[in-house]
């Protein structure tokens, strides 16, 4: 079914169809473009073909897939001397996130980074810098977390990135959630909801629809947090996002346990 598509037009397929959280037709479409830019030897494209795989398998928490692309990468460079950029290893860091492996992931956040600088690559530098603020946020370390928000948001007056808009208040809120500043949380995740009205994102849709039922979960409105929660439950593809799966269903069944949320979640659903 793919005899009469090129290699850019099969990838451009599979990154719509993953957009759209249907990865059985994503895969295939992605598998045949990259094989295609390997016979091409364009490396710079199959390494943007694997990017996409990498977050599939990163979202539905394929482990033994994201270690088999990830020597992928490394035959090529090893093999054609080519360098990995700075989106490549920002989504590795997204993938050791999901494993909690959070040293790990800020190294690779750092090192795109420091590519995306040298390139002077405003977009690649503010990517990496979220990534960095989630490992600050997601470690308990705030302050710092804050601090790269507003950096980032220097960066944002430079160039339009809106899905990185929407994943910024989204981190943001749920630092203020865990400062106890409840309402000015809920806020951020209300100005985010009118942010994906237009591109009608369904992760981000779950996510803050989950955002908001543990923030009054948080401030002792049970009845509120069960009723969000839920309508995140029902929102969410279990076989695509199933470490996310897990997590709402972890809240809603000690959803009346002393302890705090159970939320561990990578905050972007960029569309790169």
């Amino acid at each position: 079914m793919f005899e009469q598509l090129s290699a850019e037009e099969l990838f451009n397929l599979g990154k719509l169809y993953k957009q759209r959280v249907d990865y059985q037709k994503a895969v295939p479409h992605l598998d045949r473009a990259s094989e295609m830019f390997l016979l091409e030897k364009n490396f710079e494209q199959f390494i943007e073909a694997k990017n996409q795989f990498l977050r599939i398998y990163g979202e539905t928490d394929d482990q033994p897939k994201i270690e088999e692309i990830k020597e992928q990468l490394q035959d090529i460079v090893l093999g054609n001397n080519y360098p990995l950029g700075p989106k490549t290893f920002y989504v590795l860091g997204v993938c050791a996130q999901h494993k909690k492996q959070y040293s790990i992931a800020k190294e690779y956040f750092t090192k795109s980074l420091q590519i995306a600088l040298k390139n002077d690559d405003k977009k690649d530098i503010s990517y990496a810098v979220f990534g960095i603020a989630t490992v600050c946020a997601a470690t308990g370390q705030y302050n710092e977390a804050i601090k790269e928000i507003y950096n980032i948001r220097v960066f944002l007056q430079l160039v339009d990135l809106p899905d990185l808009e929407v994943s910024l208040k989204l981190l943001n809120g749920h630092i203020l959630r865990k400062m106890a500043n409840f309402d000015e949380a809920l806020e951020l995740f209300w100005q985010a909801f009118e942010l994906i009205k237009e591109n009608k994102d369904l992760y981000m849709y779950s996510n803050l629809l989950f955002s908001i039922g543990v923030t009054y979960n948080d401030r002792g409105d049970h009845h509120m947090a069960k009723d969000y929660l839920n309508l995140a439950l029902m929102s969410i593809d279990k076989n695509n996002f199933k470490a996310f799966y897990e997590v709402v269903v972890s809240n809603l069944s000690e959803m009346y346990e002393p302890k705090s949320s159970n939320y561990d979640l990578i905050f972007d659903k960029e569309k790169r």
